[in-house]
């Protein structure tokens, strides 16, 4: 009985991980099959699951694992290492896991958001060139 009890823990705790103060339940899904990620998006960050998805589809094309040639940009999200810590979460997380890489995106283009008045072509690029960037029409 107390090794089927700590088989069954050990599972439970297989499926959670914490990540710098947060905890997060390992999704059981497929992080290859794109309907299936759109799904845990919609789901999971009812907020702005559109943007969401547009900026995964701008920096991976949905491919987990991508990796910017000219960048250290990775995964999903296409975060940056100096991104990623400034948000309170180590790389080597944002890089290993697809869900916390989706997490710190998410926190991040908020940030985007906000700072275009949820314009998100304007947010794209504060995303992509971060949040200082100014050109001429977010100069006024």
């Amino acid at each position: 009985m107390i090794k089927s009890l700590m088989a069954v823990i050990m599972t439970v705790l297989s499926l959670i991980i914490q990540a710098e103060g947060q905890i997060f339940v390992v999704p059981n899904i497929n992080p290859n099959d794109k309907n299936q990620i759109i799904e845990y998006v919609n789901k999971t960050y009812p907020d702005y699951p559109n943007e969401i998805l547009k900026t995964i589809e701008k920096e991976s094309s949905f491919r987990p694992n991508a990796q910017n040639p000219k960048s250290a940009a990775f995964g999903f999200m296409g975060i940056m290492p100096d991104c990623s810590w400034d948000l309170g979460y180590a790389f080597d997380l944002v890089r290993d896991y697809w869900y916390i890489n989706i997490h710190v995106g998410y926190l991040y283009l908020e940030k985007c958001l906000k700072k275009a008045n949820y314009d998100y072509e304007q947010a794209y690029l504060y995303y992509s060139r971060g949040l200082n960037y100014k050109n001429v029409e977010n100069e006024k």
